[in-house]
């Protein structure tokens, strides 16, 4: 993620303080501050540089000042401690293997240009009808922008897109601009039953085309 665009701090003295609260889905949480009970609005578009996503008992640097609203706010965070993930034990206290589920950008980008490709020569053959192709791009579009949307929101605390619709324009013939979108936006990609779900809707289209190009529907 790109470093957010932070406010000047006029000279105003850095604070530290613990996040003791987080919503990650919507991207803000509340600072306490170390000395004193003083809670501060943070939201992830005040937080500097971040390589991983904030996490509740995060160690932060902040600048007070008012938010959107007028209430205490932390600008210019800077996580100065995180709060590292203890790795999934079992029930004997083994660490748990790491399960990585996804193909990752470029499969994702793959996968959406095998789709469009085979839309297209199936209409070229005379397997599916010549609009086949455009119906294609245009609900990838719509997927796309769809997608966009979402991660905006995600990101300024607007309102979002559900899974559940971003899933059904996918299924409807959305699903290559889907692909690219999670591919290009790096949106839903972290989430293994969102991807669990898009690869079965690929999976889907992708037989769904190939029985068309050997004349099943015909």
């Amino acid at each position: 993620m790109p470093a957010a665009r932070l406010p000047r701090s006029a000279g105003r003295p850095r604070l530290t303080g613990t996040l003791a609260s987080w919503n990650d889905a919507r991207g803000f949480g509340f600072v306490e501050q170390s000395t004193g009970r003083e809670r501060y609005f943070v939201h992830i578009n005040a937080i500097a540089a971040i390589a991983t996503r904030p996490r509740v008992g995060d160690q932060l640097s902040f600048v007070a000042g008012p938010g959107r609203d007028g209430r205490p706010a932390a600008l210019e965070v800077l996580i100065s401690g995180a709060n590292v993930r203890q790795p999934d034990v079992d029930r004997r206290g083994r660490p748990e293997p790491t399960l990585r589920f996804g193909l990752g950008q470029v499969g994702r980008i793959i996968l959406a240009l095998v789709i469009l490709a085979l839309a297209g020569y199936a209409s070229v053959t005379g397997r599916a009808p010549t609009t086949l192709p455009a119906v294609y791009l245009a609900l990838a579009v719509v997927a796309i922008i769809g997608y966009f949307h979402d991660k905006y929101a995600a990101e300024n605390d607007l309102w979002r897109i559900g899974e559940k619709i971003l899933h059904f324009i996918d299924l409807c013939g959305g699903i290559a601009g889907g692909l690219l979108a999670q591919a290009l936006l790096r949106h839903k990609t972290a989430k293994p039953g969102f991807a669990a779900v898009t690869y079965a809707i690929t999976a889907l289209h992708l037989a769904g085309l190939v029985l068309l190009l050997y004349g099943v529907f015909s």
